[in-house]
């Protein structure tokens, strides 16, 4: 067996393994409840429950450059590292 072969059993063992303590799942439940009512999780979809759970996948540096222009000092250093972001 090489070693992806034993890398890729590995990995899904515990992934199928990771959720068999009945502790984390409900620990799981409870900060997942914090931010979603439990009752509505039948009605998203996985893209929108990573979307109420983790935001947006992008940073709006326009919005930030407002946010600057204004005053706000805390958005200038997200600012300056999204600036140089887009040269990448």
């Amino acid at each position: 067996m090489s070693n992806k072969d034993e890398f890729a059993c590995l990995v899904r063992e515990a992934r199928l393994t990771e959720l068999a303590c009945r502790r984390r799942v409900d620990l799981i439940r409870v900060g997942l409840s914090a931010v979603v009512p439990l009752e509505c999780l039948q009605l998203l979809t996985p893209d929108d429950l990573a979307l109420r759970m983790c935001g947006l996948p992008y940073i709006n540096v326009d919005f930030l450059k407002v946010g600057r222009k204004r005053g706000r000092r805390g958005s200038e250093v997200i600012l300056s590292y999204c600036n140089s972001l887009k040269f990448l």
